[in-house]
């Protein structure tokens, strides 16, 4: 068994003013599901629909099945985590703008800053992959999505509606690639979302630590959890693999999902939630 719980000891007051200010606050809808419509990169048919489903019972007792499906786009895979760095890296920088309600402006060296990432070619390509995935994977939400307090119906929406930012194959000056002005703006229902602060607050300092996308996964799905809730999480090893959406077979054997339970532990035992409280991760 393998448990991880909030240690509130942890004061506000201990904590660096950069701290608070690099915990900021994703849209809710995309934080509580983070951890199905971000996996890890090695998920199986990420270039495939994916869907899940749930009986939702609704206040005049009826039952309805909620549902939340990815589309990706012909030319590009479906989200992962990285792609959800990239999505709280444009939130953070759409906040230091003024949470403007219209299109922003912004440069793959201000990403790459937020995410603490070298700048280079792999670099710069891997930016305009996940930006085209914000801006072209379609999610729908069936009886899933929360709005103005009430849960909505909500189809083929995408994160982002605006992605302008020309290839360096159309581009007269290739010097420029990280300081070239790109414009970026949210969905519609999202940045409603979070100028209403309809949100869960993301530790951002405390993500870019961690250096495996498994633990990364994990780490939304227990902050999400533990944000409302000091209960210790405990899941077994085999109910892991199956939430973090693992192949199976390469975990059948219990040496090798014990090499699984220590690397999220390296990953995560220590890394400071949202709500600001330390995480202690432990075998049961």
């Amino acid at each position: 068994m393998w448990a991880i719980s909030n240690n509130s000891k942890g004061q506000l007051s201990l904590i660096s003013e950069d701290q608070i200010q690099a915990i900021i606050r994703p849209e809710e809808n995309l934080e509580r599901w983070s951890h199905f419509i971000f996996p890890q990169p090695k998920t199986k048919d990420l270039d495939k629909p994916r869907w899940v489903e749930r009986e939702l019972k609704l206040p005049n007792g009826e039952s309805w099945l909620a549902s939340i499906w990815i589309e990706p786009s012909t030319a590009h895979k479906a989200f992962t985590c990285r792609t959800y760095d990239v999505y709280l890296a444009l939130v953070e920088i759409w906040t230091q703008r003024g949470k403007p309600e219209t299109a922003f402006y912004t440069s793959m060296s201000e990403i790459c800053l937020q995410l603490d990432l070298e700048k280079g070619g792999r670099t710069i390509n891997m930016l305009v992959e996940e930006c085209n995935k914000l801006l072209k994977t379609n999610i729908s939400w069936t009886l899933s999505y929360k709005l103005n307090a009430e849960i909505k119906t909500v189809k083929n929406q995408t994160i982002l509606s605006t992605f302008n930012y020309s290839s360096m194959s159309e581009r007269v000056d290739k010097s420029d690639q990280f300081d070239k002005v790109c414009e970026i703006k949210f969905h519609d229902k999202i940045l409603q979302n979070l100028i209403e602060n309809k949100t869960i607050p993301v530790n951002l300092a405390a993500r870019k630590l961690i250096t495996s996308p498994i633990a990364k996964v994990l780490y939304n799905q227990v902050d999400t959890i533990l944000a409302t809730n000091n209960r210790p999480y405990s899941r077994t090893a085999k109910n892991l693999v199956q939430d973090l959406q693992l192949t199976a077979s390469r975990y059948q054997y219990k040496s090798q999902r014990q090499k699984l339970v220590e690397q999220l532990q390296t990953n995560l035992n220590g890394r400071r939630l949202g709500n600001l409280n330390i995480l202690n991760v432990a075998n049961a």
